[in-house]
């Protein structure tokens, strides 16, 4: 039973001339002798020819699998970040009302502002000694600022006189009540903190109560340093914890931590450290304003923190952020050199198999036409 079909001759023209050019028939009624078909049974160069276009076909697929796996290897690659630590991670975000506290006491915090608006204008990166040392100005503030309160609270009686220093050389002692420094009056510990540490001299001069008499005591450096809180050698009563950290000690402690924990970070990685332990020193730095003003200053987070303990954190954190960074890194770069292989055996099969396509074609045109 005969099919019409629309645009059927056409088809049979078609193949009839495909037929034709491998020498066959032109009838459609089956393989007859002299066919393409026939030819491709019997002939070893005509099957060479098929199974290298298939090999070759294969060989294209394979090279564009691999191909989009190796892109889509790179992107990944290309979108590892390093993420470095947020004081978020360390410590909880203040509530609304905190923050509002801080908002209502801007007079309290416009001088801290002032001291970080000019290192924000650098930012991001500015020179790590510079981040380094400015961090440790943010922290020493933000401890005197934790004890402000309770060391104004104290009032200036002598409760130790350490040995072999300069208050027990001029000759004060314990009970004593210090009354003037340098003829300023002081009212609490705090008083005398400020008043030796932020204008040190080498020449001091303190009034006394002692014992309902009062004295006037000078004492004179035998050195090139200059006179403060700490190397004059007196002992306030002063709860644990609380402390006031001068500038001179501030640049110590920055030295020691250059020493003990910048060191240990890899030299390219030094400045991004730096600025991000700046970065957070400034937010701690600012947040414990809040605590001069606050009636209730241990109900806000920032009052939790401890120096020692946030340093320590933010190395540990860094440094494994920094770690898990590299790993991703390297397990990507792994897929890649994997890919890469796949991708050389690729083309090594679509080579292959190019060269007997064109070998078999031309030898095949070669033979027919001689």
């Amino acid at each position: 039973m005969a099919i019409n079909l629309p645009g059927k001759e056409k088809i049979v023209t078609i193949l009839q001339k495909i037929s034709s050019a491998f020498g066959g028939s032109s009838s459609l009624d089956g393989p007859q002798e002299g066919s393409w078909i026939v030819k491709l049974r019997s002939s070893h160069i005509l099957k060479l020819i098929v199974a290298s276009s298939v090999f070759l076909i294969f060989s294209l697929v394979l090279l564009l699998s691999v191909s989009f796996k190796m892109v889509h290897s790179v992107g990944q690659y290309k979108e590892v970040s390093f993420a470095a630590p947020s004081l978020s991670e360390y410590l909880p975000s203040m509530s609304i009302d905190d923050k509002k506290a801080i908002s209502e006491s801007e007079d309290v915090v416009e001088n801290n502002k002032k001291e970080i608006e000019p290192v924000e204008r650098v930012l991001p990166q500015i020179d790590t000694e510079i981040a380094i040392n400015k961090s440790f100005e943010f922290l020493s503030k933000f401890e005197n600022n934790k004890s402000k309160k309770t060391l104004l609270a104290i009032k200036p009686i002598i409760a130790g006189i350490q040995r072999d220093s300069l208050a027990e050389s001029a000759g004060l002692q314990i009970s004593d009540i210090l009354l003037k420094v340098n003829g300023d009056p002081i009212e609490s510990v705090m008083g005398f903190y400020i008043m030796t540490s932020e204008k040190p001299s080498n020449e001091v001069t303190f009034e006394i109560d002692r014992k309902g008499k009062t004295t006037v005591i000078k004492i004179i450096s035998n050195g090139s340093q200059s006179i403060n809180s700490k190397n004059i050698g007196i002992v306030f009563n002063i709860p644990n914890g609380v402390m006031y950290v001068t500038q001179d000690e501030a640049k110590k402690l920055a030295q020691q931590y250059k020493e003990d924990f910048l060191s240990t970070i890899a030299v390219e990685w030094q400045s991004q450290f730096a600025n991000n332990l700046l970065k957070m020193t400034q937010q701690i730095s600012l947040d414990s304003q809040l605590l001069l003003t606050a009636s209730t200053p241990a109900k806000f987070p920032i009052s939790k923190l401890k120096t020692n303990e946030f340093l320590q954190w933010h190395h540990q954190k860094y440094s494994s952020n920094l770690n898990e960074y590299y790993s991703k890194r390297s397990q990507i770069e792994g897929r890649v050199i994997e890919q890469l292989g796949s991708l050389g055996d690729a083309l090594t099969g679509l080579s292959a198999a190019l060269l007997a396509f064109l070998c078999g074609v031309l030898y095949y045109f070669f033979t027919r036409k001689s």
